[in-house]
């Protein structure tokens, strides 16, 4: 009897004991298990604190970053303000605002108050338009349709609405046609030198009827263009945009058959990739003449005028000076 009685305050307090956490046996820890250890320790798996027992502690902080934004800014021009300097300001090709922006009648003479849409990334913003897909809006803008959809969070083609703001990174927008008149003042030389427009001569029209393909800026390609990019249909005629002394120049260079007019002492334009020259070396050239026809001559690729204006042999902005 005495040992009946031994038996089951045994398992009595066997059982009282598995209650009371005795279950911490049945938990073998080999060397290999680093969590079990750590959690026989009371210490921190995860993003929890745990207690000897395996009870949470407390919640542990987790660090970490806000998502990168995908959507546009949407900027207001200032007093000031440029192609090339909104360019520099936000880290992109001035490529990438122009293409942008295709409503502005000249994305190169800001006025304040203008707004701008400029891409988060190096790329360019499309507003879908009715009747458009995604799969015509990513061919059109030379991105894969897989890029369309993950940049701007969408599950599928069909998500896409009229009227919607996509971001196409490394997309191609709109040519920003050319405009009549515009902003006279000072254009930064190549490395952000002012000078005074006045001293440089007029403005005009080099070419008539064409969109710029390329401003004044940092390039990919180049690294650096010289100057401005506009294109219009193959043969269309160049004029001289200002008075001078004709230069001759036929293939050889990456400007293939070019014009350099020497207008004074300090100015001199370049009217590069010509199909046809229609001056002699050394001839005097007036405002307004018909000096060439456009081409695709030399570094090209397809028809269109490459106009440089240098000041002292330094390449400028000319767009102050363009008068289309």
């Amino acid at each position: 009897m005495h040992a009946v009685v031994l038996i089951v305050v045994i398992l009595v307090a066997g059982y009282s004991s598995l209650g009371r956490g005795g279950a911490q046996p049945l938990l073998r820890l080999e060397s290999n298990n680093a969590e079990a250890r750590i959690v026989s320790q009371g210490g921190t798996v995860g993003s929890l604190a745990l207690g000897r027992q395996g009870t949470i502690l407390k919640p542990e902080a987790v660090p970490s970053s806000s998502p990168e934004s995908h959507q546009p800014l949407l900027y207001t021009a200032q007093d000031g303000d440029d192609l090339n300097s909104l360019a520099e300001r936000f880290k992109l090709p001035a490529d990438d605002i122009c293409g942008s922006n295709p409503s502005l009648t000249s994305i190169l003479r800001l006025k304040s108050g203008d707004q701008l849409l400029v891409p988060p990334v190096h790329g360019v913003v499309v507003q879908v338009k009715p009747g458009q897909t995604a799969e015509a809006i990513a061919s059109k803008s030379q991105v894969g349709l897989i890029t369309l959809l993950d940049y701007n969070y969408l599950h599928k083609p069909t998500d896409v609405r009229t009227g919607q703001q996509l971001v196409l990174p490394a997309g191609k927008g709109s040519l920003c046609p050319l405009a009549a008149g515009g902003a006279g003042g000072n254009v930064r030389l190549d490395r952000g030198v002012a000078a005074p427009a006045a001293d440089w001569g007029p403005p005009g029209c080099p070419i008539r009827g064409a969109v710029m393909t390329q401003p004044f800026g940092p390039s990919r390609l180049e690294g650096f263009h010289a100057g401005l990019d506009l294109a219009a249909a193959n043969g269309t005629p160049i004029f001289a945009v200002a008075a001078g002394t004709a230069q001759v120049n036929r293939g050889g260079t990456g400007y293939g058959n070019n014009v350099m007019i020497q207008v004074s002492g300090q100015r001199t334009d370049l009217y590069g990739h010509m199909s046809a020259i229609l001056v002699a070396p050394g001839q005097t050239v007036e405002t307004g003449q018909i000096i060439g026809k456009e081409g695709s001559t030399g570094f090209s690729t397809g028809p269109h005028l490459h106009w440089e204006v240098r000041i002292n042999g330094t390449s400028i902005n000319p767009a102050p000076l363009l008068r289309c």
